[in-house]
């Protein structure tokens, strides 16, 4: 089993620093793991465009909150990269409050990356019952990675934490 990576700080401080060394700490695991489905949070778009270059080849999956927050030409070239980007305020889900905030205890991207992959399986992107690598953050940037398997958020429940892999302290 390998190791939590826990950094001293948050991606609010460090957004592209941190998002890149959450991403080698999510590809080395995947690779060990054989796991080829990534979903990363991306409020304003900078994650996904790290996570697009560095991700080239694997089956990547965006979730943002609102699409006015990316630029324009993001969208258009994670579309031409044939990326699947949801919008949280665009999908309907559901998400109970206390494994919210029970997960937030974690950290805030504890309770996001489990939020992302629902979004993204129910919105076809991930198959149900998939082990996916989920990165998202505080603030701007990623600083947290999950293995989680995937379900859809009518069936929260059958979701699975298989890992945790990197986090703020």
């Amino acid at each position: 089993m390998p190791d939590v990576t826990y950094f001293d700080r948050t991606s609010d401080k460090d957004p592209e620093g941190m998002t890149r060394q959450t991403l080698r700490i999510a590809k080395k695991r995947a690779n060990e793991l054989g796991i080829d489905h990534f979903v990363v949070a991306s409020s304003t778009g900078l994650v996904a465009r790290i996570a697009s270059a560095e991700l080239a080849g694997r089956n990547l999956v965006v979730v943002g909150e609102d699409r006015s927050w990316y630029e324009k030409g993001l969208l258009e070239d994670l579309r031409m990269k044939k990326i699947p980007v949801l919008f949280s305020r665009e999908c309907p889900y559901s998400y109970p409050d206390d494994a919210q905030a029970a997960l937030r205890l974690f950290c805030e991207g504890a309770k996001v990356c489990p939020e992302v992959v629902m979004l993204a399986t129910d919105g076809g992107a991930v198959p149900k019952g998939t082990e996916v690598i989920a990165l998202a953050g505080t603030g701007s940037g990623a600083d947290t990675a999950m293995v989680i398997a995937s379900a859809g958020s009518k069936d929260f429940r059958q979701l699975r934490i298989r890992e945790l892999l990197c986090k703020p302290r």
